[in-house]
């Protein structure tokens, strides 16, 4: 009969996740006791979807680690939820239009060096396809594409930036 140790857990994290690059690392601190082992800390790269969950990868990585270490389910899976669940409330919540309103600001025509660059959203020219918008780290899209994105997402699409 395989008995769980009583275990108790922390992670941390140095980087928010919906504001950094997808390589990043996990600590996972763990504490059992009554074991020989009663203190395991590892690091594990781990990265996130839109919606700030942690992807299946990641959670087989944990999976992998937790084995290793003889800790099984239902405990491993518990503190693979209380992990994610962590980190997607960690994502930031559009609950005002703030962001859409400096949005507004900066809605402009698109003009003759546009002509032949391409909204990274929707993939269609600029020119002809109505107002475009540019982002505080000048990124430009068709302003309809990017206030949609934003509204579900929360970034520029292309380096990520959260300040609108």
């Amino acid at each position: 009969m395989n008995h769980q140790p009583h275990v108790s857990y922390s992670f941390s994290s140095d980087i928010e996740p919906a504001t950094t690059d997808p390589d990043r690392q996990l600590t996972i601190k763990i504490t059992r006791r009554n074991t020989s082992q009663t203190e395991i800390n590892f690091s594990i790269r781990f990265s996130t979807t839109d919606n700030g969950h942690i992807t299946d990868d990641t959670t087989d990585l944990m999976e992998h680690m937790f084995s290793y270490h003889d800790i099984y389910f239902p405990i491993f899976g518990e503190i693979i939820e209380y992990t994610s669940d962590k980190f997607a409330s960690m994502i930031p919540t559009l609950t005002d239009y703030a962001a859409l309103i400096d949005l507004r600001a900066s809605i402009r025509e698109p003009i003759l060096e546009d002509a032949d660059k391409v909204c990274s959203i929707c993939q269609d020219k600029f020119i002809g396809k109505g107002d475009v918008n540019s982002l505080r780290c000048n990124h430009i899209y068709h302003h309809l594409c990017i206030v949609e994105w934003i509204r579900h997402n929360l970034s520029c699409p292309t380096c990520r930036d959260t300040h609108f």
